[in-house]
């Protein structure tokens, strides 16, 4: 192989850099590039989810996303993300069946107890609610957003 031919990951580096740096357009065409020479190479298919859900093209999103967790199934990044994106296209239940299967992997998983206090807390559910917030913020003590929707449900419960 030729010492000028990147890698792979050179060029994910590249995208991811290019992402960093608010380069949304080129972090997008390099991923795209790294599937066509491969596929299966999941950091591509969840940076293409993240972009598209920063543009609000959450059905891009899923597809990518989906994706992604055909290649690493156990992804709890991957996982928790295609929860919230099924919870911002309205679909509460497919949302919380995701947040819950990483709760299946992982009990302690910060971003799943949250997002599923914050969807309970959204659907007046405030018990509910109360107990996977206290969760969060029992796992992770400076989760400030935790703990602001915490005194909303404490709030909520007077």
């Amino acid at each position: 192989m030729s010492k000028n031919k990147k890698t792979l990951k050179d060029n994910f580096l590249e995208a991811l850099e290019s992402y960093k740096k608010r380069e949304f357009k080129n972090a997008e065409m390099i991923c795209h590039k790294i599937l066509s020479i491969n596929s299966n190479h999941f950091n591509s298919n969840l940076l293409l989810a993240t972009i598209s859900a920063g543009n609000k093209d959450f059905l891009k999103s899923k597809n990518f996303l989906n994706e992604a967790l055909k290649i690493e199934p156990k992804n709890l990044s991957a996982i928790t993300n295609l929860g919230t994106v099924y919870k911002e296209l309205g679909k509460i239940d497919e949302a919380m069946k995701f947040y819950n299967k990483a709760l299946e992997i992982e009990p302690n998983h910060t971003n799943a107890n949250y997002n599923i206090g914050v969807t309970f807390f959204s659907l007046g559910k405030i018990p509910e609610a109360k107990k996977y917030l206290e969760k969060t913020v029992s796992i992770q003590s400076n989760f400030a957003m935790a703990f602001h929707s915490l005194a909303e449900v404490h709030v909520a419960l007077k």
